[in-house]
Parts: structure tokens; sequence; C-alpha cells
């Protein structure tokens, strides 16, 4: 991968581009990037666009806008500032639980907790929040790693947002009880609620569908 957040294998894949490996990439810069299908799913344009909306009035294709896309803001500014790329990324979580990434962000090497996250994001062993064990979930699904190298994927967290999410597949160890913070809490169901409404809305059977009374779980993810 030339960069943590571009696998040309992921992006040939979720877009039916071929080409090799450099023309796959030079066809995401020039903009493929704009039309909000990437090249890993580490980045949600929608989440990002409402969770820094005031950034996004810099996004757009006038003149007087310095970024052509959500995710090119990130990279240019969002990472320097410490935004989140999903909901996924619990910035304070993983400080905490990586004393070696606050020591390097000390020190100047990394300008923040997800800049050192994705520049680690090769070992597949870091884990974004208190809910993801990267480990304990290529355990609990072997298939993953053979998909995750047919995609170019290098972290479980990938596979998780790009399939496992969707199969159900459990991310972390069965917890009994949990304090989840409201701010990722609300995320997390902003994400179900969206991929809800989607697959409501592609559905051939959605005038059949009756109206039900909700039910909320925050038990994340499972």
């Amino acid at each position: 991968r030339p960069g943590p957040m571009f696998s040309a294998k992921f992006y040939a894949a979720v877009t039916g581009d071929q080409g090799d490996n450099r023309a796959l990439l030079l066809r995401y810069l020039s903009g493929g990037h704009i039309a909000g299908v990437h090249g890993t799913p580490l980045f949600d344009d929608g989440w990002y666009r409402a969770r820094y909306e005031e950034d996004m009035l810099l996004v757009g294709r006038e003149p007087q806008h310095r970024f052509r896309s959500p995710i090119e803001h990130f990279m240019v500014e969002g990472v320097i500032r410490g935004y989140s790329p999903i909901p996924d990324f619990d910035a304070d979580f993983y400080l905490s639980a990586y004393p070696d990434a606050r020591e390097a962000i000390e020190a100047g090497v990394y300008a923040s907790a997800i800049d050192h996250f994705l520049a680690e994001l090769g070992t597949g062993k870091r884990r974004p929040n208190p809910y993801f064990d990267p480990a304990y979930y290529l355990d609990q699904h072997p298939s993953a790693r053979h998909e995750m190298h047919e995609l170019g994927l290098v972290h479980p967290l990938e596979h998780f947002l790009h399939v496992g999410y969707k199969r159900g597949y459990r991310a972390s160890p069965p917890l009994t009880s949990i304090d989840i913070p409201e701010r990722f809490a609300k995320a997390m169901f902003e994400r179900r609620a969206r991929l809800a409404a989607h697959e409501y809305l592609i559905s051939p059977t959605r005038t059949q569908m009756k109206v039900a009374k909700p039910e909320i779980s925050v038990v994340i993810p499972v």
C-alpha cells in the first residue's frame, strides 16, 4: 500500500475499476476521492462531514474552497488536529492504552493519536477503541485473514467495517456490563442507523414492512 488510507485492491473491488496499482491510485487522487468511495473502509464521508461541520465549509468545488473532498481535508489538516476519520476511533482510549503513542506525540514524531494509529496500521495489533480487539477478531473469524489479503487490508478493523459488522461478527469478548462514553455510543448508533436506513431503502420488500416499536442496544460492537 502506498499509504495507510489507500489499498488499490480494495479500491478496485468497491469501484469495479481496472488497472495496475499506480493507475488506480492516480485515478483516485485525480478525482476519485470526490465521489466518496475510498481505498479503505477507514474513512466515513457522512460521519466526518457531520462531526466536523464547520470545517466542511472549506470543502467543495468552487474557487474559494481549499479542499475538494472530506478525506483531502482529513489528510492535510484533520490528522494534525487529531480528527477521527470514523466514529470507531477513540483517541482518549488509544493514548491511555498505548503510552508509547503519547510519548511519540509529545516528542513531535507524530501529530496526533490518529496519526500514530495510521502509522502503526500495518502491524494490525493496535486497538482503536475499548470494544474492538484485533487479535480476538481474527481468532474468532479465521476466514477474515484470507479476505483481508485479497482486498489488501492490513488491519482487522478494516475488515470489520467492510463486511464483518454486516455479518454480525463479534469484535471483542462478550461483556456483561460496560460504561460507554456518550459521544462514542452516539457515533456508533448513528452509523448503525444509517446502515439500517440504507438496507431498508434498497430492500425490494420495504413496502410490506410494518412499523414496529424500535429497540435500541448500546452493546458495542457485536
